[in-house]
């Protein structure tokens, strides 16, 4: 096995480059959120009360605390959890039988991840102070993808929205899990 040497300033060459491609490393991450937390010892005895609060909203499975940049909740974020993922099941299970109906009525097939992506498209344009829900923008701009509309139906999306019992409240796209999976190629 051949061993490659580098030297001292291609290797801070590459940890940059590394660094702006991938981010921060696991270990930096912990560091700059304050993982792992504190030992008990060290806390003030004011601060028990807001680290009781604090340890029962974030354990894992094992009963650790998790690191601030493994909860998936937003601090932001006015949603549970669980409403976020029953949210988003509902979403993504509405967009699958808008697909199936598209597909079997018209000759041109819609592929699902494009769907998905036009329904966060349309949630990410909601303007602040708009009376309409992000919920309503998503299927709008799905009909206008799919019935290659130029401009956004709003009452079709709320038709919709009752047909398929799609009645959820978010304020922010990035408060859900629907996100488009794409594989890590790590090279090594």
């Amino acid at each position: 096995m051949a061993k490659f040497f580098i030297t001292k300033k291609q290797k801070e060459t590459y940890s940059k480059l590394w660094e702006k491609v991938n981010g921060p490393t696991v270990a930096e991450a912990n560091k700059k959120a304050g993982y792992p937390p504190k030992d008990k010892k060290d806390s003030k005895k004011g601060d028990k009360k807001e680290d009781k609060k604090e340890d029962k909203k974030e354990k894992g499975k094992d009963g650790k605390k998790l690191p601030p940049w493994l909860n998936k909740k937003k601090a932001h974020s006015t949603l549970s959890q669980q409403e976020a993922i029953d949210y988003s099941s509902k979403i993504i299970g509405t967009l699958r039988r808008k697909q199936k109906d598209h597909n079997s009525e018209f000759n041109t097939k819609a592929q699902f991840s494009k769907i998905k992506e036009a329904y966060r498209r349309g949630a990410n344009l909601r303007p602040k102070g708009s009376k309409k829900t992000c919920n309503q923008w998503g299927m709008a701009n799905v009909n206008a993808f799919l019935d290659k509309a130029d401009e956004l139906n709003f009452e079709k999306a709320d038709q919709d929205i009752e047909k398929y019992n799609m009645r959820v409240r978010f304020n922010n796209l990035e408060d859900l899990y629907l996100e488009e999976y794409s594989p890590i190629n790590k090279v090594y």
